[in-house]
């Protein structure tokens, strides 16, 4: 998320014309159409330069005119002292030791994640509870664990994947159309298309970077619902690191083992909790 932000009327103005220029160009027995075709080549093993072909070959316009159109962001506030969490899996206390450890990973160790490709290291953090953290990072009973509490330093905002603001200037027709565009993006976001294995973080990353990448100046971190928490109602908010360090702050983090972890609960015996020490780089026991 970067880039500079411009707040004017007339830009405003201009960015919803555009979007209605979009529209007016798609025909939604057409876009329906190409978004069963799109389901059809989800399910095939695509590289990463055809599955951003098949995402744009959907949404451009059908003739004419312009391509594509820039979304509205629609952002949450997250407020100044709310809580969030992280877990890392860890093999000893060890690998906890400084608060580097606490924040992101070094990039060569960093796998290709929903938001993140390869060696690009992101902050993943939930909301709710711990457990949704424990479900997004598919912990096991026996793992050992790092759970990392971060603060808010102040109010942030995070950008809503898949969403935009109901009260608009949109026609019905034209609600209509963008609403099977967002429900497309949202429904490759949180694999509802059947995805194989290329899609399984391309497609979502694809999305996200595309589709959702704002200036820091307007969201400061992307906010969707967990896939993996059971219960259908974890939050997670990720962020950049250099951006995670400038609003969040390190609480503390509690080192542990899971005993049990299944579709109705999460357990884990703590052993340590570490925080950081003031005007240091070290972390001390509680």
């Amino acid at each position: 998320m970067g880039g500079k932000l411009k707040h004017s009327n007339a830009d405003l103005a201009a960015e919803a014309q555009a979007l209605r220029s979009y529209l007016a160009l798609l025909d939604p027995s057409i876009l329906s159409r190409k978004i069963a075709k799109y389901e059809q080549l989800a399910r095939k093993i695509r590289s990463r330069q055809e599955i951003a072909k098949d995402i744009y070959d959907v949404i451009r316009a059908d003739s004419g005119g312009v391509g594509w159109a820039k979304l509205p962001c629609i952002t949450r506030t997250l407020p100044g002292g709310a809580r969030l969490f992280r877990i890392r899996g860890i093999e000893s206390d060890a690998d906890v030791s400084e608060i580097k450890h606490l924040w992101q990973a070094p990039s060569v160790s960093v796998g290709a994640g929903r938001l993140n490709i390869p060696r690009e290291p992101l902050i993943y953090t939930s909301i709710d509870s711990p457990s949704t953290a424990a479900y997004e990072v598919r912990m096991k009973p026996g793992d050992q664990f790092a759970l990392i509490e971060y603060e808010s330093k102040i109010d942030l905002k995070y950008a809503l994947i898949g969403e935009y603001p109901k009260n608009d200037y949109l026609s019905v027709a034209e609600r209509r159309k963008l609403d099977l565009i967002l429900g497309f993006l949202k429904d490759i976001f949180t694999q509802r298309t059947h995805p194989e294995e290329s899609h399984v973080y391309v497609a979502p990353e694809i999305v996200v970077k595309s589709y959702y990448d704002w200036p820091v100046e307007i969201a400061q971190a992307w906010g969707y619902g967990s896939v993996a928490a059971p219960s259908g109602t974890g939050y997670n908010v990720c962020f950049r690191p250099e951006v995670a360090k400038a609003y969040l702050q390190i609480n503390k983090a509690s080192l542990g083992t899971f005993t049990l972890i299944d579709e109705h609960q999460v357990r884990a015996d703590i052993h340590k909790v570490v925080a950081p020490v003031p005007n240091s780089s070290k972390l001390m026991t509680l």
